[in-house]
């Protein structure tokens, strides 16, 4: 990643000025700023397509012909509605379903932020993991896969390979259908960019702000999903 790239480069001219500081070394540092030495990556974003792309897009998916593996089709279904990271959806197990609480809790081991989050149960996506009960129900995870990792759930690239298939390499990414909730939901459904974003489990505002606000804002959170859901039924996506 760029920001890694250049967090290296500062550390390496730190080491070496250090090293200059003691003598060890001569002038001049090898990794000072310079036309040459300037990293030149260039930060790709994982493609994505628009909202008015989505009815063609599910047109295929719903078609399958590809024929795929339907614990794919689910996760992928479930990717949209949750649009939550892959890595964070495949290790789904049935006892993170909280009926009672209308919710599904994601622990922090499989979150980026390395905190727990909290996905309204929505009952589209309630429909979905019934199915997967359907094929999974006796198995531990909701995404179980003979052939999948040595943790026996889905390989998280499945869900890419299927989108590939269906002709959308270089347009889609299983991680692009969160640059479509954060888009479409803001400029098409209306909702504050910052509670969709809470929702995808971005960190919102500094380090102070945080560590004072603690408000989870959950009903605008339900709402949201409920709204996003119903709006992916309307683009053609079925349950």
């Amino acid at each position: 990643k760029y920001s890694h790239a250049t967090k290296i480069f500062m550390i390496s001219r730190l080491i070496f000025e250090f090293a200059i500081d003691r003598g060890w070394m001569k002038d001049p540092n090898p990794a000072r700023n310079s036309p040459l030495t300037k990293n030149q990556h260039k930060q790709k974003h994982n493609p994505h397509i628009a909202w008015n792309e989505l009815p063609t897009f599910f047109e295929a998916f719903n078609q399958n012909p590809t024929n795929a593996n339907e614990i794919v089709r689910g996760a992928t279904k479930l990717l949209f509605l949750s649009c939550l990271r892959v890595g964070s959806l495949v290790g789904m197990r049935f006892d993170e379903v909280d009926y009672e609480n209308g919710l599904i809790n994601v622990p922090a081991k499989r979150m980026k932020s390395k905190e727990d989050l909290q996905v309204p149960l929505t009952p589209e996506i309630k429909k979905v993991i019934k199915q997967m009960k359907s094929f999974n129900g006796h198995q531990e995870y909701v995404f179980y896969s003979a052939r999948g990792s040595k943790n026996e759930f889905m390989n998280p690239s499945s869900p890419n390979t299927l989108i590939k298939r269906l002709g959308y390499k270089g347009k889609l990414t299983a991680h692009g259908i969160r640059a479509i909730f954060l888009t479409a939901g803001h400029e098409t459904l209306g909702f504050d960019k910052n509670i969709i974003r809470i929702q995808m489990g971005h960190a919102i505002g500094d380090p102070v702000e945080r560590s004072y606000l603690h408000a989870k804002f959950w009903k605008p959170r339900i709402k949201i999903m409920n709204a996003w859901n119903k709006a992916l039924l309307e683009r053609g996506l079925e349950v």
